[in-house]
């Protein structure tokens, strides 16, 4: 008797589950009759997907073809090829690796890079020959070589820099490779200090010197100013002009005429 009842019980439950599924799918206005063949309706909406292996085409689901050396995609909505081949169209073919080069995973492009110590040219790996007391490195063509500190690029070599005394490298591949150090100037490659006049003080950049204020430079030595009455030292220190009310006139200042 109990086995009875609980039959009917589950037959019941059964039956309202049934009717509130059929119920809540109308609500959300799914009808599945409307679906193409081989797609299923998303839930909680009134659209629908492509079965796995299948594409939409025109409302449709069509069987998405995989071309050999190819599989499907996890998600099951296209294809990608295997390694060792690229996409081209419709198909997957070959991918042409050279001698000194190795598969990358890549679906566009070439699909191979070259290996350290070559470099791509023309579909080939050429061999970077670094020269003695150089190294491998990147520059705006991309890999190539470097010269290690102390030395500069002279063509296909390293050649050492001659620093003179009073001199530092630069780091730099051009050029000469070195500088003088501050309160130092080149002269016929070497470093000459410069010589400060009284009266004097080295520039910002170190390579030469100016007058102080109030002084002006007249050939190797530093010239105090003669200042007129009614003017003064003007911003730049190096020369002098009349105050407010006056004129410049024969090297004195003269007071403005009235207009």
């Amino acid at each position: 008797m109990n086995a009875h009842r609980n039959k009917r019980a589950i037959i019941t439950t059964s039956a309202v589950v049934t009717f509130f599924l059929i119920s809540l799918l109308s609500s959300q206005g799914i009808k599945s009759s409307e679906n193409p063949p081989n797609s299923h309706a998303r839930p909680f909406s009134d659209s629908w997907v492509c079965n796995h292996g299948f594409s939409k085409s025109n409302k449709k689901c069509v069987a998405i073809v995989i071309p050999a050396n190819a599989y499907l995609e996890s998600n099951g909505g296209g294809w990608r090829c295997h390694r060792g081949y690229k996409k081209e169209k419709e198909l997957c073919k070959p991918i042409n690796v050279p001698v000194n080069a190795y598969l990358i995973d890549a679906q566009y492009g070439k699909g191979w890079e070259c290996e350290r110590n070559y470099r791509e040219d023309k579909d080939q790996c050429s061999k970077i020959d670094v020269p003695e007391h150089g190294f491998l490195d990147y520059s705006n063509n991309g890999l190539d070589w470097g010269c290690k500190h102390g030395y500069r690029r002279s063509e296909s070599k390293c050649l050492e820099i001659i620093i003179p005394a009073n001199g530092y490298a630069t780091n730099s591949t051009y050029g000469k490779g070195w500088e003088c150090f501050r309160g130092f100037r080149e002269e016929n490659g070497v470093c000459v200090e410069i010589e400060i006049p009284e009266n004097a003080f080295l520039d910002s950049y170190g390579r030469n010197w100016q007058c102080d204020r109030g002084f002006k430079k007249s050939d190797n030595n530093c010239t105090v100013i003669n200042v007129p009455v009614n003017a003064h030292i003007d911003y730049s220190g190096s020369t002098w002009r009349c105050d407010s009310g006056f004129r410049q006139h024969d090297g004195l200042c003269a007071a403005k005429e009235n207009q």
